[in-house]
């Protein structure tokens, strides 16, 4: 209702007002609204897309970042499984000079390990190589029970491979202690130390080890590497995260593993040794403000998802920030399955990608504007374009219904063409207007027609329906007959071959009886009773006879389960059949309505096949064809109203004849009948569709035209009858060989 309300008052006040102010309230608003909806389209579009520019960019960082943490982590890792494997191959002794060759041309290729060794677990012994001090010169090392676990360090020669000692530390110290030790021996398995600094290249180290194993399964010892963090620093810091992107690593306890920037991940503390920072207090504001927004928004660093992405704004002032200034954050959790568990920060500056929202923003606005005043002043002037050349249309509209609600509209020499000058849209609306009219006659006079059309294709229709149910009939029925034959021939054929023994048996016990009543003709008078009560002679001599009755009355089933197997065989392809089969079978299933019943005698079938070859056709609407004619033959026969007069020297009779035609390649078969024949006005409209002379309950007026299609467009034939009162009827059928 009150929309209904609303637009009846909207009708009253625009019956009131100008066309101008009608044309020119409404465009101004449209643009109005139009083009601060695009703006502020325009503004939430371009946010959404710098969200997603800024997430790829975080996606690409983090990505490279993992792919080289996977490398770079995997190195020492891999170190050790080679070194394992060469431990239970014997390459790699403690006591042997040829190991601390083949340490010294190992640790050659890898530049970001400190520490390459082995330790061994019975004797507590180890050999390892490093790089020592800070010019990183390559010293072999050995740890040994004999030298009360003092190690001593030595050199190679690369020229001469000579090992020559250079210094031993009097400290004793015993590997099997260590931490690097006891955490491999406490996994089993691949693991990793506590991040520490080296005192030596005051750089953080990472211990990655692996416990050795023998050939029952013992622990032999254990393999270790010591890794240098610095040069994830730098490679952090070559990533070019838009201008101002940084990124930075944490552990889950917040100690500062990695940043890209110039900041050192430990500091000294007042004794002078080296302490790891966390990142909450670190010297970079950009990394502390980061690190401290996390815990105010998460409470703790394990809380943090391996996924997380969020939008933030950060307070204060600095050298790296601005008030209010927001950060796109990434957050990604790094786990190698071996213990690490490291986050991956990655925060990218909101401002690096809104400059060009905001000027297009205020450019939005100005468009606003000047599309109001250049609204208002084409308002006014299409208002005078348009007023005019409208009514005109309106007139001629006026008219053209005029002429439309005459019947012979059709029919009628339409008014001169509207010309109208004004804008160009007037004229192609006036153009369109002429057109229209052209149309709409043409229409008019397409429409006659199309009706016209109409009711016979729907006449067609109705024949195609009706041919289609027929098709689904018969179908259904080919599967009935197909089953029925089926079930009946299975017993059938048990009954046949039981009767042969039956009559071999019947033959040997009458055999038998006749030499008994040879050899005995006098039996006991009980014996000669019975004989006589059953009447023996007759039993001898009826018994044979009704075992080949009984053998005549199968064969007779069997006949009739091959008729019905026949004629309803499925006809997917054409194949090359025998007609006379095919007659054969109709007439076995017809053959009761063959025999006499109240209205005439039984009808005769004579049959004059001539010698044909096999014709390739679709077999079962063959039969379907055979089935219509012979069909209405019988039902000709059996009318009352026939007043037909047959007698036993002239019956009723169907003759059914093939031949091959003399000047064709062709087969010919002919179906006639002795009954009543048909008026030449009944003959002329057999292929009709629907058309029929019996009762509405005894056919359907589409056997014969069924039968015309399945002869001419199935197989390329033809179907003629003849036809005359009181001279019966002949259907003739052409087939091409």
């Amino acid at each position: 209702m009150p929309q209904k309300f609303l637009v009846c008052q909207l009708s009253r006040v625009s019956k009131k007002l100008p066309l101008q102010l009608i044309l020119v309230v409404p465009f101004v608003v449209q643009i109005f609204a139009v083009v601060g909806l695009v703006g502020w389209l325009s503004l939430r579009n371009g946010q959404k897309a710098v969200s997603d520019l800024a997430g790829e960019l975080q996606e690409e960082t983090v990505a490279r970042i993992e792919q080289h943490l996977t490398t770079y982590l995997a190195t020492p890792q891999l170190i050790n499984q080679i070194n394992a494997d060469a431990v239970q191959r014997g390459e790699l002794q403690i006591q042997s000079d040829q190991s601390k060759r083949y340490l010294w041309q190992q640790i050659q290729h890898f530049d970001t390990v400190s520490w390459i060794y082995y330790a061994t677990q019975q004797r507590g012994e180890f050999i390892g190589i490093t790089r020592k001090g800070r010019d990183r010169q390559i010293q072999i090392a050995l740890n040994q029970r004999r030298n009360d676990y003092q190690t001593s360090y030595y050199t190679l020669d690369p020229e001469t491979s000579a090992i020559r000692f250079l210094e031993a530390d009097p400290a004793p110290s015993q590997p099997t202690n260590h931490p690097w030790y006891k955490a491999a021996i406490d996994s089993g398995e691949a693991s990793w130390s506590e991040i520490y600094t080296d005192l030596d290249t005051s750089q953080l180290v990472i211990t990655a080890s692996l416990p050795v194993y023998d050939d029952a399964g013992a622990i032999a010892g254990v393999a270790g590497v010591d890794l240098f963090l610095n040069d994830i620093n730098r490679f952090l810091s070559r990533l070019q995260i838009g201008e101002s992107g940084q990124t930075f690593i944490l552990e889950r306890s917040g100690l500062l593993v990695a940043s890209s920037t110039a900041e050192s991940p430990f500091v000294q503390n007042a004794q002078g040794q080296p302490e790891r920072i966390r990142a909450t207090e670190s010297r970079n504001d950009f990394i502390r403000a980061t690190a401290q927004h996390i815990d105010e928004y998460f409470g703790s660093l394990d809380e943090i998802q391996p996924q997380t992405q969020m939008n933030f704004a950060l307070e204060g002032n600095s050298s790296q920030r601005s008030v209010g200034s927001r950060y796109f954050l990434r957050v990604t959790a790094f786990q190698d399955g071996r213990g690490l568990d490291w986050l991956i920060f990655v925060v990218v500056p909101e401002s690096e990608f809104m400059a060009q929202i905001h000027a297009s923003t205020r450019s939005t606005i100005m468009l606003c504007l000047v599309a109001l005043l250049v609204a208002i002043a084409l308002g006014t002037l299409t208002a005078h374009w348009i007023a005019q050349p409208i009514l005109q249309l309106s007139e001629a509209s006026k008219g053209l219904t005029k002429h439309v609600a005459q019947p012979d509209f059709a029919n009628q020499q339409l008014e001169a063409e509207v010309e109208i000058n004004g804008a160009n849209e007037i004229r192609i609306l006036a153009k369109s207007f002429n057109q229209l009219s052209r149309q709409l006659q043409a229409s008019f006079v397409a429409l006659e027609g199309t009706n016209s059309e109409l009711e016979v294709r729907v006449e067609q229709l109705k024949q195609v329906q009706l041919q289609l149910v027929q098709s689904e009939k018969m179908s259904t029925l080919g599967q009935l007959v197909a089953g029925v034959a089926h079930e009946i021939n299975n017993p059938v054929n048990f009954i046949a071959g039981n009767l042969n023994y039956a009559r071999r048996y019947t033959q040997e016990l009458l055999k038998l009886l006749q030499l008994y009543r040879k050899h005995y003709p006098t039996p006991p008078l009980e014996i000669d009773a019975q004989i006589r009560a059953i009447d023996l002679d007759y039993v001898s001599e009826d018994l044979p006879k009704l075992l080949t009755s009984m053998t005549e009355g199968t064969n007779r089933i069997c006949s009739i389960s091959k008729s019905l197997r026949t004629f309803s065989r499925g006809d997917s392809v054409q194949a090359a059949v025998n007609i006379h089969e095919g007659i054969d079978s109709t007439l076995m299933i017809l053959r009761h309505r063959l025999k006499e019943n109240e209205h005439r005698a039984a009808i005769r079938v004579n049959r004059r096949y001539g010698s044909l070859p096999l014709v390739k056709c679709y077999p079962t609407q063959l039969n379907q064809v055979f089935m219509n004619i012979i069909a209405n033959a019988i039902d000709a026969f059996d009318q009352p109203s026939a007043n037909l007069k047959f007698s036993k020297s002239s019956p009723a009779t169907i003759t059914i004849y093939t031949k091959v035609a003399d000047y064709e390649d062709k087969v010919i078969i002919g179906i006639e009948d002795n009954g009543t024949g048909m008026s030449e006005e009944v003959r002329s409209q057999i292929f009709d569709y629907l058309f029929t002379t019996k009762p509405l309950d005894k056919g359907t007026g589409l056997g014969l035209p069924i039968s015309r299609q399945i002869i001419v467009e199935k197989h390329s034939g033809t179907i003629t009858c003849l036809s005359a009162p009181g001279l019966g009827t002949e259907f003739i059928i052409e087939l091409p060989i």
